[in-house]
This record gives C-alpha cells, sequence and structure tokens, in this order.
C-alpha cells in the first residue's frame, strides 16, 4: 500500500477527467521482476519502481507487449486504494501475500488476498488469551479474497507521456535538492493556496521569493530552492505543491533528490522514482508588491498572544477594527462583540499614522501570518524582535496598504485594506 500512496495523490486529481484517475501498471516483458507504478494527472507524472525484492512477475502466451516489449495495466484509483485500505489495522490476521492476475482476454485484474493468523509473538494481548496463551505453528490458518477491477485501456498519448526518460541530458549538472528545503516552502505557501486552476491556485517562483496568491493578501517568501535557475520564472499549480509537500514529508530531512529542468518539465530523480512536472512560465505581475514594500514604518506586537486574540475574535463574523493610538502605545481592536487592547513594542516612522482606522477580518490575518508559530519563533535567536511587524507601505483617503512579517526575515504579507 505504501507503494501506492503518492501515485494514488498523483492519479485521484480532482482537477483531472474522472476517467484518468487510474494507477498504472507498467511491466517489461524483458526484465525480471519488474513493476513500476505510474500516476499522472495534467501537472505531474509520477513513476514509482517496485523493489526487486518481495515480488515475483510472470507471463504467458495471452501477455502482449507493445514494440518496446512493455505491458500496462491500468485500475481505477480510489477503487484500487479503497479496496487495499480495508486489510489495513487487521486484528486477527495479517496479510501474507497479494497477487493480481489479468482474467477474460486481459478485460479484468483479479486481486487475490491471502491472509493467516497472526503468530503468537504478533497477536494483541486479548486475542492471546481468547487463544489460551499458546498456539501451535501448525495450527494457523489462511484466509483467501477476491476483488475483480476492470482493466481500463491506455490510450496512447498517455503511454508517450509515461514512456519518458529521466537520462540526464548531456552537459546538464543536476542540482542536488534536499527534502526539507522543498518541505520549508511548501508547508509555508499551500495553506494559503486553493485547488483551482486559477491565480488563487498558482505560486510563482521568482529569482527572490516564492508567491502565493489569495483573494485577500499576497505572500513572498524567500526563496532557497531556486537551484541554480530551476525553480526560477515559472509558476506551479496547487496539486503540484500539495504532491510535493505530500512526496518530502514521509522522507528523511537529510535525504536529496537529483532535480533538473527541460523545455517542458522540472525532473526529479530519487531511489527508485522518478518525477516530472509540468510548469508554466506566464506570470501574473506581482512586482509592484516588493516596490510598495517598504520599512520606513513600522510596528511590531507579540505574535503568541495576537494569534490567541483572533481565536475570540474569530468567534463572530464581524470584521476587526483597528485603531493606532501611538501616544499608550497600543492597537485598540474591537468588533461588534469583542474588544481588546494589543500593546505596541516597538514603532518606529509612525507620526503619520497616528488614529488610523482599518477593518480586517480575523480569517485572513490568521492566514497572512504564516508558518507554525513555534516553528517560526525558534528560528529567531533570543536577542532579536520576535514579534510580528506591520509595515504601513503607504496611505491615500480611502486605503492602506501594509505588510506583515517578522524577525526572520524570510517573508512578508502584503494586504490592502480601506481606511474610514
Amino acid at each position: 500500500m505504501s507503494k501506492i500512496a503518492d501515485v494514488a495523490v498523483v492519479s485521484d486529481n480532482n482537477l483531472s477527467d474522472v476517467s484518468q484517475r487510474n494507477v498504472i501498471f507498467h511491466f517489461k516483458k524483458d526484465k525480471v521482476n519488474y513493476l513500476q507504478f505510474v500516476g499522472i494527472n495534467l501537472n505531474v507524472i509520477l513513476k514509482r519502481e517496485f523493489d526487486e525484492m518481495g515480488i515475483t512477475v510472470g507471463f504467458d502466451e495471452t501477455d502482449t507487449t507493445n514494440e518496446s516489449g512493455d505491458i500496462y495495466w491500468q485500475i481505477n484509483c480510489k477503487e484500487l486504494v479503497n479496496f487495499l485500505s480495508a486489510y489495513k489495522g487487521l486484528r486477527k490476521t495479517q496479510v501474507s501475500e497479494v497477487i493480481f492476475e489479468t482474467m477474460d482476454d486481459n478485460l479484468k485484474i483479479q486481486c487475490t488476498v491471502i491472509e493467516s493468523d497472526r503468530k503468537k509473538d504478533d497477536m494483541d494481548e486479548h486475542i492471546r488469551q481468547l487463544e489460551g496463551g499458546s498456539i501451535d505453528e501448525s495450527d494457523i490458518n489462511t484466509y483467501v479474497s477476491q476483488w475483480v477491477f476492470k482493466n481500463i485501456g491506455m490510450k496512447r498519448t498517455v503511454i508517450e507521456s509515461i514512456s519518458k526518460s529521466l537520462d540526464i541530458p548531456d552537459g546538464v549538472e543536476p542540482y542536488e535538492l534536499s527534502y526539507a528545503n522543498v518541505l520549508w516552502h511548501t508547508s509555508l505557501v499551500l495553506p494559503i493556496m486553493q485547488n483551482i486552476t486559477s491565480l488563487y491556485g498558482n505560486v510563482i517562483f521568482d529569482s527572490e521569493y516564492l508567491i502565493g496568491f489569495s483573494n485577500a493578501f499576497t505572500v513572498f517568501i524567500k526563496n532557497n530552492m531556486c537551484c541554480d535557475g530551476i525553480f526560477q520564472g515559472i509558476k506551479l499549480g496547487y496539486s503540484t505543491i500539495a504532491f510535493l509537500n505530500k512526496l518530502c514529508s514521509g522522507c528523511s530531512p537529510d535525504d536529496v533528490m537529483l532535480a533538473y529542468r527541460t523545455d517542458m518539465y522540472i525532473c526529479l530523480k530519487m531511489t527508485n522514482t522518478e518525477v516530472f512536472l509540468v510548469y508554466d512560465t506566464r506570470l501574473a505581475n506581482y512586482k509592484v508588491y516588493i516596490e510598495m514594500f517598504k520599512k520606513d514604518h513600522v510596528i511590531t506586537f507579540d505574535r503568541i498572544y495576537f494569534k490567541d486574540m483572533l481565536k475570540r475574535f474569530i468567534l463572530t463574523d464581524d470584521s476587526i477594527e483597528f485603531r493606532v493610538d501611538l501616544e499608550h502605545d497600543r492597537i485598540q481592536l474591537s468588533n461588534s462583540k469583542f474588544k481588546q487592547d494589543l500593546t505596541i513594542n516597538y514603532k518606529k516612522g509612525m507620526e503619520d499614522y497616528d488614529k488610523l482606522k482599518f477593518k480586517l477580518l480575523p480569517e485572513i490575518l490568521n492566514k497572512a501570518i504564516i508558518g507554525v508559530d513555534e516553528t517560526m519563533l525558534n528560528m529567531i535567536s533570543g536577542g532579536e524582535n520576535r514579534d510580528v511587524y506591520m509595515y504601513f507601505c503607504g496611505q491615500n483617503k480611502n486605503n492602506i496598504n501594509f505588510a506583515l512579517s517578522d524577525g526572520t526575515g524570510l517573508w512578508f504579507a502584503f494586504i490592502n485594506s480601506r481606511t474610514y
């Protein structure tokens, strides 16, 4: 099941047509015990080879290959995952063998699961007691169950897509990219994204920043995975970012993948796994926010306390009214139900913003202060300011532009609000 998990994340994609949400089994008739699982959607191709140990592949005269000696099966992803998941967490038995074989002239694929009683040393305590505390190994029973899947026909375009090789082109020097580096970036930007194909479902990779968009603010995160230009001048969609996050979250932080870029794909190579990421170079206009981001006018306040305050404001659907009170070094926060003051710990260049009033939804603020609080604070040494920084970046009669950041200097969120 673990071999199929990442493949399923790729295949069972909401943006793909339902008929295309499948797991592909790829065999080579001239290669002993070769099995590769393939997942494909509009943005990602994942090919994961099954380790030779623990698998036996056999063929008969009904198994026909293409000119390259390849054999493909295709099974509906959701059906396959649901069936195999039904054998997780077994209490009485354990799965000892899983057999896939074709039937009805390759139109169907039968999956046979063989279970056996758990051995004495592996049994739960309450089952041992039911069995009298002792089991003769010769008395262990086996149980056989079967499920029949449809073998979905493969389109030529799909076969062509997954036939690509990740052989590194001559003259290309791959970049070693750590799983921890990728996970850091994806975990910060993913919570603000939407699973759609428009602006709010994409992340731009600039030479300096990753840029994520929401309908209320824009987040800029230092791009430390530029990789000699591989992740630069491109955008990737939600499903790609979610896949990378899933791929890296279960790996050792010290593990690395080889990355390089072609005219069509960003290619990633790791042990037994090859990944092709489709990218786009048509980018939204984001540089205006970088130009507007100035640090001349700023106040800071305690991050943890402010996030705790937001939990109370979120209890209503109201916006929070902010009123800057420099005389008393505070921001007065209120809505129709609740009010509380927030202490200003530091201020600079704020003379023109005294008594300023504006409104924001608490959900927006909660998302715009990105990252896990404790993780972000741990990155700041004890001698540095551990507050949230609120930079005021200009106003006119009806609007105020400001940015939120922190002492890491690794990100800022740009927000526009109406004043009154």
